[in-house]
């Protein structure tokens, strides 16, 4: 009998249903108990206790409570995955309670569908009995009175009920009550560092944050103050996600506000920076804090491997870091059930409209994966970002990255806007995405995130370097919006709201474009408690339908009033040519054939690769475009060279190649990465692999390769990837790696290796 075995968990945010196993612990959903590492735990017989957490995860959703010392008979997790469709089927727990001592409900529906989380492994019964708050952690039970799911949330209006496999879980309720970590994103804890009233956070870029848990009781007056010359900002949110506190003037200094708790419990203050470089805020608050460390921020990534993450927190965006070359065509999933993920790509020194962001291309479970198929501008570091879109969901992810076929379908950054000389400096010439609009802002201003959506109005925005003059443009489609108006209307709203705030708004000039649309400046002086300042708005519509607005926030002086004027007067409604070159991203890629004759130094590495292509069965490639023709070798697939038409990098990932590497491969002098993963090659790997000098990443793994690692490759001193993983490979790791003084990542796994780490080794500072 299942019923005095299923319990009522209540936490001080809200409630659900568990249910006891053997050893004493209680099975519930990670959801129910986060995150306070305690719950109570009430049985029907009456027997009520305190159970602390001793363990959860995220990524399933399972979080285990106990020991606890009870009369209940333990229950057992069965396997009901052959059950046909239309079977019918029991949820138990505890829907809608609110009684303190309450006793199980039951309802009943039809086994409708399975559903797939495929890379997790989980399978998902989807039924149409009727759930509601409270059920998460039931047991959904077939006609035998057996535990075949636990229930975790409820699908579509109707409030269907999906519940995780029982025979997928209980591999990970048996981990966590043994204190292993299924996923790596396991037993996380918000109270494993000493909190305070103040500290100090060092910021690393735009994506980083500093986040404290903080429990206050209803009534409490929370007051919090941040300070840093640089933008910052920061917010406040209950366990929910709902927003109590959201601070940020835009321009740097101090930060603070108050607010009232209305409902206690636990609550999250995350503070970040609008800047891509690193910054320090100083932060205190009158409740005690307890800082958490993400471990997820700051992870290196590495192509073709899969790793898991957690949104942790309302609001929390991971961060990873990846190397990639130009020209390489990349993909980037990201896969959740309980998470509508949200992948952003960024690079140091990009503009706001060169971060690349996908929401729900990437279909699964529920088709709110997001997946990115990015074309990389330029060599160097990259962000790899996750999140939740709406901000308010909790749950692990599973992110992947790989290469695929140069020529599909990618994400493509827009060029850095140009630069042109002014009387104020150097000026950048922005240019509107709406219409044809384009003005000029300071080149040495720093530009800030506003926002990190696609659909935001906010364009761009930046601060002088001192922090006493700001920029912020922001563009409309009234036709997307169905807000048809005219200027004269616009600016009668926008004076409506500032009276509502408080203040005056005085119109200075009315003017056109050079194309004749209307413009209009008009300012607004106030004094506040921290500095005076100047507000001037410029508002114009092109054709009546593009509006487009530039906010100056200055300090009252004539030089900022001078440039101000400078600024307004350069808005152009018309795709004008200025006078000056572009600045690129990157080099131009040139084609070796019509640039120069193949440098002395480059002699031989046709042939090393027509080797390549007879040693590793090339006519069954998966793609062998140009190879073998008279074409220059930049143009063969696959393959990248320079102006002398030497190989710097040759890419042959998943290309079904099979037979062996061939040793004339060693003579491409210039070559900086060889990625040959993902086929079926076999032998050994060459010595003479271990002459290319210039390499910087060797991936060769997933392959069937065999013999021992040459201990020529300890001669790559400027090798900063090695992946060597899921091949068959034997004898011992060479000591020679531990010369590879560049050396940042090392991948071994998966082989047949033996003997004892090298010591030398530890030499790999970098790795």
């Amino acid at each position: 009998m299942l019923y005095p075995s299923v319990a009522y968990i209540d936490t001080p945010s809200g409630s659900g249903t568990g249910f006891l196993v053997e050893g004493g612990y209680v099975v519930t959903n990670h959801h129910v108990v986060w995150p306070y590492e305690e719950a109570r735990v009430v049985f029907p017989d009456g027997t009520e206790l305190l159970a602390p957490v001793a363990g959860w995860d995220p990524m399933s959703d399972i979080t285990v409570l106990g020991p606890v010392n009870t009369a209940a008979p333990p229950l057992e997790l069965q396997d009901g995955e052959d059950l046909a469709l239309g079977s019918e089927l029991f949820l138990l727990g505890y829907p809608g309670e609110n009684e303190p001592l309450p006793k199980p409900a039951i309802v009943s529906g039809l086994l409708s569908r399975y559903r797939q989380w495929s890379q997790s492994g989980i399978t998902y019964f989807q039924t149409d009995a009727a759930t509601a708050g409270g059920q998460s952690g039931g047991v959904l039970v077939n006609v035998e009175g057996e535990i075949i799911g636990i229930s975790g949330l409820s699908f579509t209006e109707s409030n269907y009920a999906l519940a995780a496999s029982a025979a997928d879980l209980a591999p990970i309720v048996r981990q966590l009550i043994q204190g292993q970590d299924p996923w790596v994103v396991s037993n996380r804890r918000f109270r494993e560092e000493k909190g305070g009233l103040e500290f100090s956070r060092n910021l690393r870029n735009h994506w980083d944050s500093a986040v404290f848990l903080l429990d206050a009781d209803p009534g409490v007056l929370l007051e919090v103050e941040i300070d840093s010359s640089d933008p910052a900002g920061f917010h406040v949110a209950d366990r929910q996600g709902t927003i109590l506190l959201d601070v940020d003037n835009g321009i740097g200094g101090t930060e603070d506000a108050s607010t009232e708790i209305s409902e206690g419990g636990i609550h999250f203050l995350v503070a970040d920076t609008a800047l891509h470089d690193a910054t320090t805020l100083d932060i205190s608050s009158s409740a005690y804090l307890h800082p958490f460390t993400d471990r997820d921020d700051g992870r290196r990534l590495h192509m073709n491997v899969t790793i898991a993450g957690n949104i942790d927190y309302p609001g929390d965006r991971d961060w990873y870091s990846i190397h990639l070359r130009e020209g390489e065509t990349v993909r980037f999933s990201a896969d959740s059930w309980n998470v509508d993920t949200y992948l952003s790509i960024d690079f140091p020194g990009s503009r706001v409209n060169q971060v690349a962001y996908d929401d729900d291309s990437g279909g699964g479970l529920f088709e709110t994966n997001s997946q990115l198929v990015y074309l990389v501008p330029k060599t160097g570091e990259y962000i790899i970002a996750v999140q939740d879109f709406q901000g308010d969901r909790l749950g692990g992810y599973l992110l992947s990255s790989d290469r695929v076929q140069a020529g599909m379908e990618a994400v493509t950054v827009p060029p850095s806007p140009q630069e042109v000389d002014s009387p104020f400096g150097r000026m950048l010439v922005y240019e509107s995405s709406l219409g044809d609009f384009s003005v000029q802002v300071p080149a040495d201003w720093t530009e800030v995130w506003p926002d990190d959506r696609q659909d935001s109005n906010f364009a761009f925005q930046a601060v002088s370097p001192n922090r006493d003059g700001w920029v912020l443009i922001q563009k409309f489609d009234l036709l997307a919006s169905n807000e048809a108006q005219t200027l004269e209307e616009l600016v009668a709203a926008v004076q409506a709201e500032l009276s509502e705030a408080g203040l005056a708004i005085q119109l200075e000039k009315e003017t056109v474009t050079s194309s004749g649309d209307p413009v209009m400046v008009f300012g607004v002086k106030t004094d506040t408690e921290k500095v005076p300042v100047v507000l001037r708005m410029l508002l114009s519509i092109q054709d009546e339908r593009f509006v487009f607005a530039m906010h100056h926030f200055f300090d009252d002086g004539e030089a900022s009033r001078e440039l101000s004027e400078y600024l307004i007067g350069t808005l152009r409604s018309t795709k004008q040519e200025v006078a000056t070159e572009p600045r690129r991203m990157s080099p131009t890629p040139t084609d070796s054939a019509a640039t120069s004759a193949v440098s002395a130094d480059c002699t031989g590495h046709r042939e090393a690769l027509i080797a390549l292509y007879h040693s590793a069965d090339g006519d069954n490639w998966a793609r062998r475009a140009n190879w073998l023709s008279n074409d220059p070798v930049n143009r063969w697939s696959g393959v990248a060279a320079d102006s002398d038409g030497c190989v710097t990098g040759l890419s042959l990932y998943e290309n079904r190649l099979s037979g062996t590497i061939p040793e004339e491969l060693g003579n491409l002098s210039r070559l900086k990465e060889l990625s040959l993963s993902s086929n079926q090659l076999s032998g050994e790997i060459p010595a003479e692999l271990g002459n290319l000098s210039n390499l910087e990443e060797l991936h060769l793994y997933q392959n069937e390769l065999g013999g021992t690692i040459p201990e020529e490759l300890g001669n790559l001193s400027r090798l900063r990837e090695l992946s060597l993983s899921r091949n068959q490979l034997s004898g011992e790791i060479p000591a020679e790696l531990g010369n590879l003084s560049n050396l940042e990542e090392l991948y071994l796994y998966e082989n047949q290796l033996s003997g004892a780490i090298p010591v030398e080794l530890g030499n790999l500072l970098k790795l």
